[in-house]
């Protein structure tokens, strides 16, 4: 395995956001809180870039929520694992392999939830969005409970 890039002056230009994601992760919490949100609001960029070409036709509004879900995810996990790559001194592909690409099939159902909830907002209103936030919570949390309990698993194997 190829080792990383450590220093800006040296590194060629295809390895500068590697750089950044390395200076990143070894900082401080304040950090890694402000690589969340760059993060997060570059797969937000995407979502409103994609929603906003959009037409009103329900379908299309499904189909735009369901390559959100895909879209918020591939960018999210995919800087993520770049920076736990750097981290760690590891493939950023194998890293994403291994902890996150199991959770693809379920941002694509979000963000199909997502279109569906956009329409029957717009036909119900604010009930329609209690009725199918609930569910989408509750299923929320019971992936970070299996997430965390994975990881003390693994903690304690290692």
């Amino acid at each position: 395995m190829a080792k990383p890039p450590t220093d800006p002056c040296t590194a060629r230009p295809h390895e500068a956001p590697k750089l950044r994601v390395l200076a990143i992760s070894r900082r401080s919490p304040v950090y890694q809180v402000l690589f969340n949100v760059g993060a997060l609001s570059l797969a937000a960029a995407g979502l409103f870039t994609l929603v906003a070409h959009v037409g009103g036709h329900a379908l299309a509004t499904a189909g735009a929520g369901l390559a959100a879900g895909a879209i918020y995810f591939g960018v999210n996990t995919g800087l993520l694992a770049m920076a736990i790559a750097a981290e760690g001194r590891e493939r950023p592909w194998r890293t994403w392999r291994e902890g996150f690409a199991w959770l693809l099939p379920h941002y694509i159902v979000y963000g199909f939830v997502g279109g569906v909830m956009a329409i029957a907002y717009s036909a119900a209103g604010l009930y329609a969005l209690v009725v199918f936030a609930v569910p989408l919570l509750l299923m929320r949390k019971t992936q970070e409970a299996y997430i965390s309990h994975t990881r003390r698993n693994v903690e304690k194997l290692r």
